[in-house]
C-alpha cells in the first residue's frame, strides 16, 4: 500500500541483500498524509485490554478482540475487515468511525500499549525508494478502491491518477499494477494495457508460468504468522 515501514525496515534489507523488489503504492494516503480507513481502524484497535465491539452492522454481532495475541486474534481482526469490505462505502466509513469512537471510549483512562502506528510514506520517501537500483515502483490505485465494485471509467481514473503521481514523485516510468484486495474482473484486466501498464498482480495463489496471463499474475503470499515450512510448501505451487 505504501507504508513508512518500507523506508524504515524494508529498504535497508533490500540494499543489504541486493534484492530486487516491486513495491505497489496506493497514492491517496501518500498525497493526503492520512491513513486509509483500514489502517486507521487497525491503529485504534491496538489496546492493552480485551475489547468488545458491536459489529452487528457488519453482520458479525458482538466480537471480542485482544483477549489473546497472535494468530487467533488476527483471524478475528481479519474476519472484521473482510465484513467491512463487503459493505457499501458510505456505510463502511460510518461504521469504521463509530468503531474507532467506541474503542476510544472503551479504553478511556487505560494505559494504551506502545506500538508503531501504520503511517503512509511521504512523496519524498517515494523518491528515496525510487533512487535504489533494486526498487521498482508499481501502482496500487489512488484510493485503494475495490475496482470491480465501481464503474470501469472510475477505476481507470483511479489507476491513471496513481500512475501520474508516482511518475511525478519518483521520476520512474510506472508500468506494473496490483489490484487492491485482489479484486478485478475481465473488463478491468482488458483495459489495463490501454493505460500503459504491462502487468497486473492478483491475490490468486500460485506460481506464474511463461504462458500465463500478464494481467492476472498469481502470487505466493506470506502472512504475518506463516513460518518457513509453510512458505516452502507454498513454493511447490
Amino acid at each position: 500500500d505504501g507504508h513508512s515501514g518500507w523506508i524504515e525496515h524494508l529498504l535497508p534489507i533490500v540494499e543489504r541483500e541486493a534484492l530486487p523488489v516491486t513495491l505497489y503504492v496506493a497514492t491517496g494516503h501518500v498525497q493526503s498524509g492520512r491513513p486509509y480507513w483500514f489502517d486507521a481502524l487497525v491503529n485504534a484497535l491496538q489496546t492493552g485490554e480485551p475489547l468488545t465491539l458491536d459489529t452487528a452492522a457488519a453482520g458479525l454481532g458482538t466480537i471480542t478482540l485482544n483477549r489473546e495475541r497472535g494468530a487467533a486474534n488476527w483471524l478475528r481482526l481479519s474476519a472484521l475487515f473482510e465484513a467491512l469490505k463487503a459493505l457499501d462505502a458510505d456505510a463502511r466509513d460510518a461504521l469504521v468511525q463509530r468503531l474507532i469512537a467506541d474503542t476510544d471510549d472503551a479504553v478511556a483512562g487505560q494505559r494504551r500499549p506502545r506500538f508503531r502506528a501504520l503511517q503512509p510514506l511521504t512523496p519524498a520517501d517515494v523518491r528515496t525508494l525510487a533512487q535504489s537500483r533494486w526498487v521498482t515502483l508499481g501502482s496500487h490505485s489512488h484510493g485503494h478502491e475495490l475496482l470491480d465494485r465501481i464503474a470501469l471509467a472510475e477505476a481507470a481514473d483511479s489507476i491513471t491518477r496513481s500512475i501520474a503521481l508516482l511518475r511525478k514523485w519518483s521520476g520512474q516510468e510506472v508500468v506494473h499494477f496490483a489490484y487492491p484486495n485482489g479484486n478485478y474482473n475481465a473488463a478491468l484486466a482488458a483495459a489495463l494495457p490501454g493505460l500503459g501498464l504491462k502487468s497486473a498482480v492478483t491475490t490468486r495463489h500460485g506460481l506464474w508460468r511463461r504462458d500465463g496471463a500478464l494481467f492476472e499474475l498469481p502470487r505466493v503470499a506470506v502472512g504475518r504468522y506463516d513460518d518457513l515450512p509453510r512458505l516452502r510448501l507454498s513454493l511447490l505451487g
